[in-house]
Parts: structure tokens; sequence; C-alpha cells
């Protein structure tokens, strides 16, 4: 009768085994330590969401001034107003949301006007203390146009002319746009051409260019009204035509000017030349290249855009402006800082 074997039994774990365990459990300590940290750790408040700084606010809508934060236990939220306390029990139209700091202004029967100012929020626990930004509240506005009384302008053939708009001001800035009797925009081209001032500029006229309907109109983005300039008439005299001419600038003036951009903001860039030939305009960088892939060119090459402004787009930036007779140069020192 054979006798069984014994079970083989389990060899016993070798040094170097042991010591990948415990190399193993050593490089894991830290992380499963990190696993059993309690989630509800007490944290000092941080703002999440806040109204912008420049807040114009339609004079028609209830006021809704953002201000939420997180943070554990959950902040306590105040406002101030011009610098003192805005005590918002003693304000029958003003309510601030349930675990909020958002406010919300009931304007109506009241006037908008009535809550500018400079706000600011405060988030408080026993932790510690978050505060917004200054956020100014400001009521949109669309002031009248002056009544005035325009003389029709008459100009000599080939002769460079601007057509002042200069609405009133509104806030925010209207939205700026050339329209004739009918409605119909007038045409733009690298001859003529509307710059960021809203005047309309002409790098020289002809005799087409004759007619009494030049009206500037001015649209306040709020409050959605439309307000016109009174007509201008220009008429164009054929006899004896302005010489041919190289260029010069009629905006900017000078040889050189600067101008001030906020990281991640827009850059542009305005050059406006008069001459006979008109004028083609080019840019450059003059130390260094445009970035290609931000970079754009309107109104006929008249506007450079730079979008998402950074500091490598600080620098020295010229306009050229050229036609058969010679050019012209302009040059302008951009400065970038923080937003």
């Amino acid at each position: 009768m054979g006798v069984a074997a014994p079970p083989p039994s389990s060899s016993p774990p070798s040094s170097s085994s042991l010591l990948l365990v415990l190399l193993v459990l050593s490089a894991l300590g830290p992380f499963s330590t990190a696993l059993e940290v309690p989630l509800d750790l007490p944290q000092p408040p941080t703002i999440t969401l806040q109204s912008p700084k420049d807040y114009i606010v339609d004079p028609r809508e209830s006021i809704v001034i953002n201000c939420e934060a997180k943070g554990k236990p959950h902040p306590r939220f105040s406002w101030t107003r011009n610098g003192t306390h805005f005590d918002i029990d003693q304000e029958p139209k003003v309510r601030m949301k349930h675990n909020s700091g958002t406010l919300v202004v009931d304007i109506s029967g009241e006037k908008a006007e009535n809550y500018e100012g400079v706000f600011q929020c405060t988030a408080r626990n026993e932790h510690g203390t978050a505060v917004s930004h200054n956020i100014v509240i400001r009521q949109s506005r669309s002031p009248l146009w002056s009544k005035e009384r325009i003389d029709p302008i008459v100009v000599q053939e080939g002769v460079s002319l601007v057509l002042q708009c200069r609405p009133p001001a509104g806030l925010p800035p209207p939205v700026i746009f050339w329209m004739d009797n009918n409605f119909q925009r007038l045409p733009q081209n690298s001859r003529v051409s509307q710059a960021l001032n809203g005047d309309l500029y002409f790098s020289n006229v002809r005799k087409e260019d004759t007619r009494s309907d030049y009206i500037c109109y001015a649209r306040f983005p709020h409050t959605q009204t439309i307000q016109q300039k009174q007509p201008i008439t220009v008429k164009v005299l054929s006899q004896a035509p302005a010489d041919d001419r190289k260029p010069t600038f009629l905006i900017p003036s000078g040889p050189s000017s600067t101008q001030l951009v906020l990281r991640g903001q827009v850059l542009e860039l305005e050059c406006i030349a008069e001459g006979l030939p008109t004028p083609q305009v080019s840019w450059t960088k003059v130390d260094g290249d445009l970035p290609a892939n931000r970079t754009s060119f309107l109104h006929h090459h008249k506007m450079l855009r730079i979008i998402n402004v950074s500091e490598s787009d600080a620098g020295k930036y010229r306009c050229t402006a050229k036609n058969q007779l010679g050019s012209a140069h302009h040059n302008i020192q951009v400065t970038v800082r923080g937003g």
C-alpha cells in the first residue's frame, strides 16, 4: 500500500521579497494617510464669483451685484458702499440671496442712480476673511445730442476731409456708424473710413463724394436707443483739383505716440493717412515679430488688432503709409500692464 506524499509546503519568503514589500508599503504610506484626511477640515473663505469692477447697469432692470464665496464653515457676508457699512436691513428694495452674498436691488419705482457708488463684499468665518474687488455701479446713460446748425462743407477735389461725429458721452460709450437718409451704410474703403473716435476720414475727396446726407448715428447698447446727428452736406468742386502729394498722417499726429494696454485685453492701433493717390498702410513691430496667431488687420489695414495681449507684445510698432510719391511713418510705443 503506497504512502501518500505530504502536500507541498509554501517556501518561506526570501529576504529580498520582504524588502520589496516593505519598500512598497513605505512608498504608499503618505498616500494612505492622505486618503484618511477628513473632508470637512476648516477652510478660510475664498471669493468664487464677483461682478465686474466697472459695472454699468440697465435702469429698466433689477440690479444684481454678485458675490459668492466658499469656506468651512460657510462664510457670512457683508457689504460696504463708498467705504462705509451698507446696512441691507435698512434698505427695503435690497435683499441678499440665501447662503450667498449676492445683492438684488429692485429698482421698480426707484431711480437706478440712487444705487450708484463703489460696492465691496466681505466674506467671513472664524478662520479668515476674503474681500471682493471694488465694484463701481453706474447707470447706463444715453444723453441727447445737442442741436446744432452745420453749414455745408465745400472742398476742392483731391483734398483730405474729416467729418466729425462727436456724440454725447454715454455709459457705456455708444456704437458709432455713418448712414444716409435711407438708413443705408455709407461705403468705406481704403480711401474713406471711420476711425475709432467715430469721425469719418477721407484720404482725398472725389466728385462722387458730393451728397447732402452724411449722418452719424450713435447706438447706446444698454438702453437700445439710437440717436442721430444733423445731416452733413459735402460739395466737391471739380475745377482746379488738388495736386498729387505724398502721404501724411491724419491720425495719430506727430512722428510718435504711446499707448497703454492691460494684459489679457485687446490692443488696437490705428493709423489713417491722407495723400493723392490714396496711400496704402502697412504695419511692423520694430523690435520683434507680430504674433501671427493673435494679429489681424481691419479697415483696409488702417487698424492693427492683437488679442489676448501679453508682456511680450510690449514694444515699438510702426505704421507706414505709402503711395507713388513717397511714404510716411509713425511709431507707437506700447506698454503692457497687469490686468
